[in-house]
């Protein structure tokens, strides 16, 4: 038990005994010195009642504005009991809780405020009386509206964006079928219908909200901040940087990048400046992409193996283009706390989350199961619309699978999820009712018009809802708005591993053409730019070099949007990947490896005609001396063919020099050069029609790592066109904060 805390407080509201609930939970105490002036002066005052004090009515109306714990009077009061026992406070409320409302609204009244309105706001419950026919007439009107109608959630999203609260979808629908038994409908409408036809006629099949796609715009590219007290990574767009709630704390946090002395490292940011609008440029590399202005600057070497900048504008296709091999990361084992998700209650000692009714547990280890549940939601799992309740964590033909899963849920979480049987009733393809055959259902027009049953783990609570959106730090959003969670980034191994195994069982898949004289690769799947961002990130952890690639959907998805083929192949990529997979192929470093971006031959030769100068020796006697690989000697030999060399016998090679004090001025670069970074290739650069706002971001280093590929973006501190890797290494920085200067429109910076 802790000790009795005591507390002075300046502005007394509710807010703040939530959160001391939430901090200090029922094993403490807590005694509070009230300081509030205000508060303290109105406790006098009984203007809008003999009985209860100005001030306790007021706290009442803040009470019920609090989300989870106000919403009704009888929250009001449960709330208010529980805080006088825990703070051994003295605010005084009614014997029951409908004793309430006549006294605010002559508080509002006095006030010339609308009682009704606040109630709409902020109630559970905005309306205990049942819907008029008028109410439901308007309803079926919305339904039959061809642009904005066609299905219950139609209605709902109508109506809250009209008085700010609906009906369950449930409600509706039961009120509506009610309308047309009574033979309501043709008093209104001239066609007599049942409500099964009505339906039919009217019926949307798939209603959806307008989410569009990411703008690919340089102040929407994506780069990923940590948050250094917490140990938190979020992926936030560019733009979102001068967000108050970012920028007053910028210097709280870091971001990925190249340092001064050419290693991969986080770094802090000096400045952040916005300039005019300017169109952008979308660089699509072999490894992702990243969108930037055509006066920005990226990394590419050049022939004598200097890291050189080069400017946006002057990129062409095949340009190598820098970016880490490796990204550490700190593990952060702290559970998950969903406290934000509902109503903090405690019992045996434990603490839950509550709505509705439904409660789950408040903290959620981060452990391999929360991975594998993590890795189906990112790949098989609905995001829930803010108008659909269903919440679907996995689909799959496999039924054992999915009631493998079942259990683990109610482990986590606490939660109750159901399975469910579905088939697919038309054809994906040609819209065609299909028939029954078993398990599956077959398309009597299509060759290939075969779908085998699925089985859905899935919940209508609001609770489960809530988990998986807010909770896990997301957005309501569609299959092509996905993300991961931002908590996985650095969740300790076991999470991490369950994570990807399970996400590569919904969205992956293995193949092998080595019989055909291809390669084995693994394959991922996706129509979410920001899930290629996040998984690629995973990749970078572990060192994995990860090849991203865009193409059109396959013609069974009409309406789909792009496509992103994430492929692992390479020996030194399945090596790190043991772990994690079985059965991965044991390929020979020496014939099949990582093919580079970069044409390292013409540094080998360089290399070879040092090691004749410095030391008297060459590539060929130290191959033959298996103190560096074969393919190093002939690669740089060759003098007609061209022979790259892959990169980790590359490194190999400079290995053996080391080991022998063998180094010269070309493998000193090429060590800085390739072992801490690789490079990817400009794949083809596409202009941005749209303009629009320019940032500057400003770090203590040479550059910070942006876009699905995260490749450097030359920092703008740099003034001077740099031209080598002296340049970059001799550059010393101070330190600044950031201010915003309205007459000009820009952040400032001060020492």
């Amino acid at each position: 038990m802790r000790e009795s805390k005591k507390i002075e407080i300046l502005n007394f509201e509710p807010k703040v005994l939530v959160d001391l609930i939430k901090q200090l939970g029922t094993d403490s105490t807590c005694i509070l010195d009230i300081t509030d002036e205000i508060y303290l002066e109105k406790k006098n005052g009984h203007t809008y009642s003999p009985s209860y004090c100005d001030r306790d009515i007021e706290f009442w109306i803040e009470t019920y504005k609090l989300k989870y714990y106000g919403g009704s009077w009888q929250n009001v009061i449960n709330f208010i009991i529980q805080c006088n026992s825990i703070f051994n406070l003295k605010i005084g409320i009614t014997p029951f809780y409908n004793g309430m409302v006549p006294i605010v609204k002559t508080y509002y009244k006095s006030n010339n405020l609308n009682y009704e309105a606040f109630l709409i706001e902020y109630g559970n419950h905005k309306s205990k009386k049942p819907p008029t026919d008028e109410d439901v007439l308007e309803w079926i009107e919305i339904y039959q509206d061809r642009d904005e109608g066609g299905s219950v959630p139609a209605i709902r999203k109508y109506l809250e964006k009209l008085q700010g609260f609906t009906l369950g979808e449930t409600t509706i629908r039961r009120h509506i079928k009610n309308f047309f038994l009574d033979g309501k409908y043709k008093n209104y409408f001239d066609d007599d219908l049942t409500y099964e036809e009505w339906i039919e006629i009217y019926n949307r099949k798939y209603f959806r909200e307008v989410i569009p796609l990411d703008p690919k715009t340089q102040s929407h590219e994506y780069i990923l901040l940590h948050d250094i007290n917490n140990n938190q990574y979020r992926r936030v767009f560019v733009k979102d940087l001068e967000n108050p709630e970012l920028l007053d704390n910028i210097e709280g946090f870091q971001i990925f990048g190249i340092s001064n002395d050419l290693q991969p490292a986080k770094l802090k940011f000096n400045l952040l400046e916005i300039d005019n609008p300017r169109k952008s440029l979308e660089i699509v590399c072999k490894h992702g992409s990243v969108i930037i202005t055509p006066d920005q600057y990226l990394f590419t070497i050049d022939d004598d193996c200097n890291i050189i900048a080069i400017k946006g504008c002057n990129l062409k296709d095949g340009t190598p283009i820098l970016m880490p091999r490796l990204l550490e990361v700190n593990s952060n084992d702290e559970p998950l706390d969903l406290i934000n998700c509902g109503k903090l209650i405690t019992s045996n000692n434990n603490q839950y989350i509550e709505q509705f009714g439904r409660t789950a547990y408040r903290y959620v280890e981060k452990s391999k199961n929360l991975g594998i549940i993590l890795g189906q939601y990112a790949a098989e799992g609905t995001f829930p619309s803010k108008y659909q309740p269903a919440t679907i964590i996995s689909v799959s033909i496999d039924e054992n699978f999915i009631q493998k899963l079942q259990p683990i849920v109610k482990i986590l979480f606490g939660l109750d999820l159901r399975i469910t049987v579905r088939r697919v009733t038309k054809c994906k393809s040609c819209g065609s009712k299909t028939f029954e055959q078993e398990k599956f259902n077959i398309c009597p027009n299509c060759e290939n018009g075969k779908y085998h049953e699925y089985y859905e783990l899935g919940t209508k609570t609001k609770l489960a809802k809530t988990i998986f959106t807010h909770g896990f730090g997301l957005d309501h959003a569609y299959s092509y708005l996905k993300e991961i969670p931002s908590f996985i980034y650095n969740a300790p191994k076991d999470c991490e591993k369950g994570f990807i195994l399970s996400y590569f069982r919904g969205d992956g898949s293995r193949r092998d053409y080595r019989d055909k004289g291809g390669t084995f690769d693994l394959n991922f799947e996706t129509s979410s730019r920001r899930l290629a961002f996040g998984l690629n990130f995973f990749m970078k952890k572990l060192g994995v070099i990860l090849s991203i690639s865009e193409h059109q959907p396959p013609p069974d998805r009409p309406g789909s949007k792009l496509m992103y083929s994430m492929v692992i192949r390479g020996s030194s990529n399945f090596d790190i990947l043991n772990s994690y997979f079985d059965s991965l192929p044991k390929i020979d470093y020496s014939t099949s490896d990582i093919k580079p971006s970069v044409n390292n031959q013409v540094f080998l030769r360089k290399l070879n005609t040092e090691l004749h100068k410095i030391h008297n020796v060459s590539l060929r006697e130290l191959s033959n001396n298996e103190i560096v690989p074969k393919n190093a000697a002939y690669s740089a030999t060759q003098v007609k063919r061209r022979s790259n060399l892959s990169e980790v016998l590359l490194l190999r090679t400079l290995d053996g020099l080391k080991n022998y004090n063998l180094m010269t001025p070309m493998a000193e670069k090429m060590e800085k050069a390739f072992r801490h970074h690789t490079f990817t290739k400009v794949k083809r650069i596409i202009e941005s029609n749209i303009s629009n706002k320019y940032y500057k971001i400003y770090t203590d280093g040479l550059g910070y790592c942006c876009g699905t590929s995260f490749v450097y973006i030359k920092s703008d501190i740099i003034e001077d066109s740099l031209e080598n890797t002296n340049d970059f290494m001799n550059s010393n920085y101070s330190s600044f904060r950031t201010e915003f200067n309205n007459e000009n429109n820009k952040y400032s910076c001060k020492k």
